[in-house]
């Protein structure tokens, strides 16, 4: 399938010396609409159609090593057919700017001159070739998008029955993480230089690790947000559940910190930054010395481009304070 796609995409590679030069574009239009139907069905479908036949024959085998080889190889199929597709239209557009010359911003009619509005933006038709062909170029590039979608999808599948279960013992290390500390319990955590975050971090790469040599770059990148994302929403659904002291509250941040660093290593998506930010903000006011510092502090933070919280948000963590009155909390004027 994937040797079917690449013969597809060179083929059409050849547009720029074979069709694109002659300047018509109806032929042009022809070639770009008949290659997005064949990638469509002779790639496409086939490999949607092939990993729903593996599924089905090699169901006692998908949760081993080597069963799960196939479906990592059809999702390297899918990147490939989505990266073949991009580049191909990047390629095909940047030609045909070049020979079809897209027309300049018409000049703005008078507003008196409503005679002319009609036919100021005639039919794509009838505004040259080069928005006939633009249309096209559009048109093949929501191969892509149907590719990305499919191939997402079949992620998140792989995710959620492969790495999320395997991912228990991480999450339980979290779980078992006290907050409710004193001076004592904070300096022997120093000392142990903050072994949670080690072996949370560690946990989470030797796990994701088995996948870089298997995945395309880009789908394991994909695995590894889509993991991270995971394990944010569970550290911050579990936070809830918790209780703190004032030096609980400097230890969490402390351990966030740390994780951000190691997770930042992993994924350059920017969600992850945000992710992180947002337990940040909700750690600062598990510091706070007394109830109504909230106050000066909200009023001082809650318009930077920073802020990721809300008034419940605040209210709701800093009832976690074991010393901070529930009352107090909740008559707090933000």
């Amino acid at each position: 399938i994937l040797q079917r796609c690449t013969v597809v995409c060179s083929w059409a590679s050849s547009l720029p010396y074979r069709c694109i030069i002659t300047c018509n574009a109806d032929s042009v239009c022809s070639v770009i609409n008949t290659c997005g139907s064949v990638l469509m069905r002779d790639v496409f479908q086939q490999t949607v159609r092939a990993y729903s036949e593996l599924a089905a024959s090699t169901a006692p085998l998908k949760d081993s090593a080597k069963g799960q080889m196939p479906f990592l190889a059809i999702h390297n199929c899918l990147d490939q057919i989505s990266a073949n597709v991009v580049k191909l239209h990047e390629m095909v557009d940047a030609e045909c700017q070049r020979l079809f010359k897209p027309p300049a911003m018409q000049q703005q009619l008078p507003k008196s001159d409503k005679s002319n509005t009609k036919s100021a933006h005639p039919p794509a038709q009838q505004q040259g070739p080069w928005v006939k062909v633009k249309l096209c170029l559009d048109e093949f590039l929501n191969v892509d998008k149907t590719v990305s979608a499919q191939l997402r999808e079949h992620l998140e599948q792989l995710c959620v029955t492969q790495v999320f279960p395997r991912l228990r013992a991480c999450v339980d290390l979290f779980t078992g993480v006290n907050y409710e500390i004193g001076e004592d319990d904070y300096l022997r955590n120093a000392e142990l230089y903050d072994a949670f975050v080690v072996q949370f971090a560690m946990g989470v790469e030797s796990l994701l690790k088995q996948y870089e040599g298997s995945l395309t770059p880009r789908n394991y990148e994909n695995v590894v947000t889509i993991t991270v994302n995971y394990l944010l929403e569970k550290i911050e659904q579990l936070f809830f559940q918790k209780r703190f002291t004032m030096l609980g509250g400097i230890q969490f941040e402390k351990d966030m910190r740390g994780l951000n660093t190691h997770f930042g290593g992993l994924t350059h998506k920017n969600f992850v930054r945000e992710k992180f930010l947002r337990l940040a903000n909700l750690a600062l006011f598990l510091q706070l010395e007394k109830v109504s510092d909230a106050v000066d502090f909200w009023r001082e933070n809650a318009s930077a481009s920073s802020w990721h919280l809300s008034q419940h948000d605040v209210r709701r963590a800093m009832t976690l304070r074991v010393d901070f009155s529930k009352e107090l909390v909740t008559h707090l004027r933000l």
